[in-house]
């Protein structure tokens, strides 16, 4: 399983979908968390309501893939 977390204003947001789909296409559950209005590395403003979601959306990712397997 993968996470991909892409952010709406990254000179590589499109090469991160396309992956995500890629692997999608191959038979791989695939989380893409797409942030809009947001920029490379900005989930390292701790404090911002975007980075509380994705760290949401990322536990519940490891919840649901990597727990299942212990």
């Amino acid at each position: 399983p993968a996470y991909i977390e892409v952010a709406e204003f990254d000179p590589l947001h499109d090469e991160g979908i396309n992956y995500g789909i890629s692997l999608k296409n191959a038979g791989i559950p695939v989380v893409i968390n797409d942030t809009k209005g947001t920029i490379h590395m900005s989930s390292i403003v701790l404090s911002s309501e975007q980075t509380v979601k994705n760290m949401e959306i990322m536990s519940e990712f490891i919840k649901e893939y990597v727990h299942e397997k212990n």
